[in-house]
């Protein structure tokens, strides 16, 4: 097995795979949206961009949740000899304000950089490389986009049920499109038995979702972890919206939903 090697690497060896130096340098030329299967180091990925980029500057990981930020900063703070810190609503403002001059990879939830970026303690521009992680949060759209108008290396990585491909965000109109969907003529392609498999694998799939029984963060957090109602008034309490106002809800399709 040949292993990754760079100077800056420490920790257990990691295999160095084909595929994954391929969608690298892509995403080392310009701004690339990843999409790429649960399981084939997107994360790894994310590092080979990332030992190229540290010697520009320092590097900014972005991922929706705090269980995903501790996840992407544990595996970093293994594989890199550098400085990562990690930061989430948990370090107080006061508290976050040195470590983003002082490390040389910041992971954070997207709220956090909003705010740090609104009150001025951090600056995109301070960073040679935007890496944001599982993008279905509007704020990461939103900071990614803002990215790569700013000509600022965005590396976005999805995962989505065994589809592995990717594509480059060039234009606003590219945020919004549908990640590694099938097409009606798609389908209508299949034959009789793979239409079958497909749709006993989609219903096999969101009634497992359902009940809680997948590891997605979608499915714990949507259906695992809680099985009260639905609470309008909550909600806008919560997000301090107008409770008298319409709620819109926009809902991002993957190939079984």
């Amino acid at each position: 097995m040949k292993s990754l090697a760079h100077p800056l690497l420490q920790g257990p060896p990691l295999e160095e795979r084909a595929y994954q130096r391929n969608v690298a340098a892509a995403c080392l030329r310009e701004s690339t949206l990843a999409v790429l299967p649960t399981g084939l180091g997107k994360t790894v990925i994310a590092l080979q961009v990332m030992l190229e980029r540290l010697e520009m500057g320092r590097v900014l990981m972005m991922a929706p949740t705090r269980p995903l930020a501790e996840q992407h900063a544990d595996f970093l703070a293994r594989s890199l000899d550098v400085r990562v810190e990690l930061l989430t609503g948990s370090v107080s403002p006061a508290k976050r304000e040195p470590l983003w001059q002082a490390a040389q990879v910041v992971v954070a939830t997207p709220q956090v950089v909003e705010k740090d970026l609104i009150r001025g303690a951090a600056k995109l521009a301070d960073f040679a490389l935007v890496v944001l992680s599982h993008m279905t949060n509007p704020t990461c759209g939103a900071l990614a986009w803002l990215s790569v108008q700013r000509g600022i290396p965005t590396v976005v990585l999805y995962g989505s049920f065994g589809i592995s491909k990717f594509y480059r965000i060039e234009t606003a109109a590219h945020m919004f499109e549908p990640v590694a969907r099938p097409s009606g003529p798609d389908i209508d392609a299949l034959a009789p038995s793979k239409a079958a498999t497909l749709a006993r694998a989609g219903y096999d799939s969101l009634v497992q979702r359902r009940r809680g029984g997948t590891d997605d963060l979608a499915s714990i957090y949507a259906f695992g972890r809680t099985r009260t109602k639905v609470d309008r008034n909550a909600i806008a309490r919560r997000f301090e919206w107008d409770p008298a106002k319409p709620i819109v809800a926009l809902f991002a399709p993957n190939l079984f939903d």
